[in-house]
């Protein structure tokens, strides 16, 4: 299988000598639509002259994502009949960086040689061998040079003959005339082949567009907060380049999440698997069996794998940390101009600045806590943490009046140019208001307190079962320490039946218990630990109790609210 390979690599490769080679700066990027999540939209463009067969060589290959390569001619007449890529033969010239490489660059010189144990003689450097049965397979654009490997030998002419001496018995060498010190050798490469229509070697315009991961931006804001209730917003982007240069290109920057169904699945055209996938295509066993048929989904992953062929990997992108977006981000392009960025380069640009008001808010969420008969036989620690008292906290609301969303990302507060806090923006579309995380409001003290208020069996049946109801009463005391009036957001989450709540609160009751999820917070963890037996969310609902009220400096309110629930005995 291991020369079926490597005779298919043979096969496939271009032993023509490149004169129309097409660099890439001819055909260079003219547009770049950046995700946040890494994935690129690529777009090249350049006026190419072909050969007397229409064909033009491009030095560069693209890694895209299955089925997002798209090669195009701008030329009517000059369409583009195919684009081809595979093998091509060249050669790179590079400084020598060892001995073995000065000898490969000075074949033919005469030299002095002296061995290690003193000898000396004068000789012809004729040749340093090279594993040339051992030609590497595909290549990825990062790196293009694979060259056969050397023996680590010298082949020299000598008065009494040839010499086969390794490089590690030469102690020293004299060069008798001025030594080349550039080393010139094979470099096999896989480019790309377009093939376009007409006649003759007239110029055309031609270009390729696809999707591709290795640049990304992430986004970050400075939000700084004034006495008068404006908060300026800048917008910047970091931009992480791992794919290719960029020379004042068109920058696209997107907010919200595409979808890229074969994202984790690279196109034919990049070769970068293609070999492998040769190789393995006859093995049943293998991972990419099915890889050329039509059944795409259908490819699921073997244990047996065939280790004798060389598998070429993709790259190791460092494209930054990870933020998060969610799913209901809307789509949204911010556009940049004249942008340059050579590969692995990172770039801080200033995106936007606007103005929006927003307010000061505290917050408090109560979650859950567990039925008193679900509490019998918890340990005194499982108690004392469900019995915790919750944390007031202080947020800013912005009101997004802008013409642009405001994304996830990271965050840095101020107030009037001293700085408050770093947190993280969620996605706020245009016309919604988003909250900020300032801190902990240690001068917003509050106090919890709940009881049994009755029971009464027999209040509820179900499948001849009596289930006893037990009623609830609860408070809440919130006292204002601060030195200005503030306006505070209370929740209380609950299981069972919401029945009244004073100081005109709302009550909302969820039937769907799966909006439990949403609704249970860290404090709430045992809700996933503890035996919910069946009759459980048949007899009972989910319940939720809000107010949004004003508290003067040193002012107190206790809020109160009655619930209730069924319990089989």
């Amino acid at each position: 299988m291991r020369s079926f390979a490597l005779a298919v690599t043979m096969a496939m490769m271009s032993l023509v000598n490149a004169d129309n080679l097409v660099k890439l700066a001819d055909m260079p990027v003219r547009e770049v639509t950046v995700f946040k999540d890494g994935h690129a939209f690529v777009m090249h463009r350049g006026t190419v002259v072909p050969d007397a067969d229409g064909q033009v060589i491009v030095d560069y290959l693209p890694m895209p994502i299955l089925g997002a390569y798209w090669p195009f001619s701008a030329d009517e007449k000059r369409p583009l009949q195919s684009v081809r890529s595979g093998l091509h033969e060249g050669s790179v010239s590079h400084p020598a960086r060892d001995l073995l490489q000065l000898l490969q660059a000075n074949i033919g010189a005469k030299v002095l040689i002296v061995e290690q144990n003193n000898e000396r003689y004068t000789a012809t450097i004729l040749s340093v061998p090279l594993r040339g049965e051992e030609r590497p397979a595909a290549t990825a654009p990062e790196d293009p040079a694979n060259p056969w490997l050397p023996l680590g030998l010298v082949m020299l002419e000598t008065g009494a003959g040839t010499r086969v001496l390794p490089v590690s018995l030469i102690r020293d060498i004299t060069f008798l005339s001025p030594p080349a010190t550039d080393l010139t050798r094979r470099q096999d490469r896989h480019m790309l082949t377009m093939t376009l229509g007409g006649k003759g070697a007239a110029p055309a315009e031609v270009g390729m567009a696809y999707v591709q991961r290795g640049i990304r931006w992430i986004p970050n804001y400075r939000i700084d907060l004034d006495d008068n209730g404006h908060a300026r917003v800048k917008l910047q982007a970091t931009l992480i380049n791992e794919m290719l240069d960029l020379e004042k290109v068109t920058l696209n920057l997107v907010v919200g999440v595409p979808t890229f169904a074969f994202a984790d699945q690279p196109d034919p055209i990049s070769f970068q698997r293609t070999m492998v996938t040769l190789s393995r295509h006859f093995q049943p066993q293998a991972q990419t069996h099915n890889f050329m048929t039509n059944s795409i989904m259908s490819q699921v992953s073997m244990p047996q794998i065939d280790t004798t062929v060389h598998t070429p990997t993709a790259p190791v992108l460092d494209l930054g940390p990870h933020i998060e977006s969610t799913a209901t981000d809307d789509l949204f392009v911010f556009t940049l101009t004249d942008i340059s960025l050579r590969k692995g380069e990172r770039l801080v640009l200033p995106v936007l600045e606007f103005e929006i008001p927003y307010e000061d808010l505290y917050t408090i969420d109560i979650a859950f806590q567990p039925p008193t008969q679900l509490i019998q036989g918890w340990s005194r620690d499982n108690v004392a943490r469900v019995s915790r008292q919750p944390l007031v906290m202080h947020k800013v609301r912005l009101t997004n009046s802008s013409d642009y969303p405001l994304t996830t990302a990271p965050v840095l507060l101020l107030r009037n140019g001293r700085l408050l806090a770093q947190g993280m923006m969620r996605y706020t579309p245009r016309g919604a208001k988003g909250d900020l995380t300032l801190t902990t409001a240690v001068n917003v003290p509050v106090k919890l307190a709940s009881e049994a208020t009755a029971f009464t069996d027999g209040a509820l049946k179900i499948n001849g079962h009596l289930f006893t109801r037990t009623d609830m009463k609860g408070m809440i005391v919130l006292t204002n320490r601060t030195a200005e009036p503030i306006r505070i957001e209370v929740s209380r989450a609950i299981f069972g039946d919401p029945d009244s709540a004073s100081h005109d609160g709302s009550i909302r009751r969820l039937a769907d218990w799966q909006d439990a999820d949403s609704l249970l917070a860290d404090e709430a963890y045992w809700w996933y630990h503890s035996h919910w037996n069946w009759w459980w969310s048949r007899a009972n609902i989910i319940g939720r109790m809000d107010w949004s009220l004003d508290l003067d400096a040193g002012e107190a309110v206790q809020l109160d609210y009655t619930w209730h629930y069924f319990w089989l005995r």
